[in-house]
């Protein structure tokens, strides 16, 4: 099964706070991402940089790493990253129970679709 994303340029600025990755299930992409963090923190603390916000990238990556033994599933993950580091609200969040009547929570996304794939004369539904 395959999904094509297209994000209109008019719509650019509503997928700002999203992330879409493959996941990496290789042990050595995931301690090249940690030695990454190390070094980026070790030069912060010794050159009392001012740069101090490339740990909010950094961090949001280690979302698209998972063990070795997952690597059958083969995944591919969108990231929502709204108010993770400010501590803000986020927004349009809706709140149910899932099928063990356990709370959760989603965000709808912003997507459109069509009815019949390579038709071109049918409208467009947007999901809200």
């Amino acid at each position: 099964m395959g999904v094509v994303l297209d994000i209109d340029e008019e719509y650019q600025e509503n997928w700002s706070d999203y992330m879409l990755s493959k996941i990496y299930y290789d042990e050595e992409d995931f301690n090249s991402l940690k030695r990454t963090v190390e070094l980026y923190e070790r030069f912060v603390n010794e050159e009392r940089s001012l740069i101090r916000n490339l740990d909010d990238i950094l961090f949001r990556l280690f979302a698209f790493h998972k063990q070795e033994i997952y690597k059958n599933e083969c995944e591919v993950r969108l990231l929502n990253t709204q108010g993770i580091y400010m501590r803000t609200q986020i927004k349009d969040v809706f709140y149910d129970l899932n099928s063990i009547n356990k709370p959760t929570s989603f965000k709808e996304l912003p997507i459109e679709w069509r009815e019949s794939v390579g038709s071109t004369n049918l409208p467009k539904r947007k999901i809200p």
